[in-house]
């Protein structure tokens, strides 16, 4: 049997949810505009969030990534 602690997914007041969705809306539309390149720190700015919370909500970049709709991203910059 496995020891290994699994994250769980904390519980989210009325005001958190909205916080997250701001999150979730921005990296959508920068996605859109950088593709993978976005980065966090532009999330954060963006969102108008803190790093911590973006990571309060979501483990990495990937969860975020995972959490966007699927919307068709323009590749990064110098991807084929």
């Amino acid at each position: 049997m496995s020891t290994e602690h699994q994250r769980t997914q904390p519980s989210i007041t009325a005001r958190g949810e909205l916080t997250r969705t701001r999150i979730i809306t921005t990296a959508s539309r920068l996605m859109m505009t950088n593709g993978a390149a976005t980065s966090l720190d532009q999330v954060n700015a963006e969102a108008r969030v803190s790093r911590s919370q973006i990571y309060h909500y979501f483990a990495d970049k990937n969860a975020l990534i995972s959490a966007v709709p699927y919307l068709p991203m323009r590749p990064s910059p110098g991807s084929p």
